[in-house]
Order: C-alpha cells, then structure tokens, then sequence
C-alpha cells in the first residue's frame, strides 16, 4: 500500500512539475543504432527498458524527464523536458550515454557485435516547430494526435470504432 502511494505521489509530482508553462524546453530525439546492421525499431524492447533506466538517473539528478519513448514508423522517438536552468548548458548525448551502458550490461552479446567506433546509439534532434499562429499543430501536437488515432485503431469497442468513422468522415470531407 505505501508503495503504491508513492508512485501515485511520485507520478502526481511529475505531472505538476512538467504542466508548469516556462518551466522546461521540450526536445524530440530520434534514437538510431550507428550500426546499419540493425535498426532502433528492431530493438524497440530493450531500447525502451534502456531508455526508462536512464530516464530515472536523469530525473533525480538533474530534473530531466524523458517521456514517451515510442515508434512512428520505423524510428523510435522519445520526447525530453529540460529545465530551463540547465538547458543551456546540458549536453544531452553525454547524458543519455547510460542507454547504451545499460544495454551493453543486460544484452552484451547481442550489441557488442553493433558497436561502430566504441559507439551503439545515436540521437537526432527532430526540430520543434514553433508556430506564431495559434490555430497551426506544433509538431509534439501532430506525433500525440498520431499516437492517439493508433490507439483507437486497437482497440475493437463501439466507442472507438465510432470515434474513428468520425474522423474518417472529416478526412473524406475534401
């Protein structure tokens, strides 16, 4: 039970902290393998157990929170909030090299042949649009709008199937 409050408290205080506005600058990276052997998203489970390991790491020392670790297409994107105190100066390659240090301590065998250069992952910035009109997507506005869609495309319920004729329904209004 206190458990179980403590990660409902731990998950409440990171809610608040990451809905204050001004507070963190949001980034979207794409995570690669530097190997062409092998891609992110064939290894999607372990780089998302990596990435969660790390997420923590980073958060308690330096109030870096990595969010939504997930696939659109083929690549693997996750989103991270930085403070703003820090933002200017933290290095957030250097930070995340934990991932693949966690991947090589739990998946040696498999990911020591896909080393290039001492090197197993790489990051991509995927530039946020920022937008003067109010009524224009940003693009963390379009990946959720995306992942959302995906979500109602799994399930089989009626409300689901309803939602989704709807917005077929408005796609098809061109």
């Amino acid at each position: 039970m206190i458990f179980m409050f403590r990660n409902i408290f731990f998950t409440f205080t990171i809610l608040l902290f990451s809905n204050q506005k001004g507070v963190q600058m949001n980034q979207i990276l794409q995570i690669n393998l530097a190997s062409p052997q092998s891609t992110a998203y064939q290894n999607f489970k372990e780089i998302r157990e990596a990435v969660y390991n790390a997420s923590l790491r980073l958060y308690s020392k330096h109030g870096v929170q990595i969010k939504d670790v997930q696939t659109v297409g083929e690549q693997v994107i996750m989103h991270v909030m930085i403070p703003d105190e820090i933002a200017s100066n933290f290095q957030l390659g250097y930070h995340l090299r934990g991932v693949s240090a966690y991947l090589m301590k739990h998946y040696k065998e498999k990911y020591s042949k896909l080393l290039v250069a001492k090197k197993l992952l790489t990051y991509t910035v995927i530039p946020m649009q920022t937008y003067t009109n109010e009524t224009e997507l940003t693009m963390n506005e379009r990946f959720s709008a995306g992942i959302h869609f995906l979500e109602l495309l799994k399930n089989t319920d009626e409300t689901s199937m309803a939602k989704i004729r709807r917005i077929l329904k408005i796609l098809q209004e061109d």
